[in-house]
């Protein structure tokens, strides 16, 4: 992932923190609430957020039954950030297939 990244996690697509840095129930609380409010702006799930604050960038993103959540420095490429997101979540995924 990009040297911007603060930090991360990947949750099940019920929310349970499978991984992380720092506080598992604070991701899980935070990015369950992320795409619940983003969820609720249309009639579908969304698939990828992106969020640019001054203070820097969160990214969430849903694939295959799993959900990655990434904070950015300011700036952090969106694209790169959410090809690598997208990558991590389809490598996981691999195991998770049987």
């Amino acid at each position: 992932m990009s040297p911007d990244l603060r930090g991360g996690a990947i949750l099940s697509g019920d929310g349970t923190v499978l991984a992380a840095s720092g506080d598992a129930s604070a991701w899980a609380t935070e990015a369950v609430g992320l795409l619940r409010v983003a969820d609720a702006a249309g009639e579908e799930p969304v698939e990828q957020v992106h969020v640019a604050t001054q203070a820097g960038e969160v990214f969430a993103l849903r694939l295959a039954g799993l959900v990655a959540v990434a904070v950015t420095e300011r700036f952090a490429l969106a694209s790169l950030t959410f090809f690598d997101m997208r990558s991590a979540l389809r490598e996981l995924s691999k195991g998770t297939q049987a």
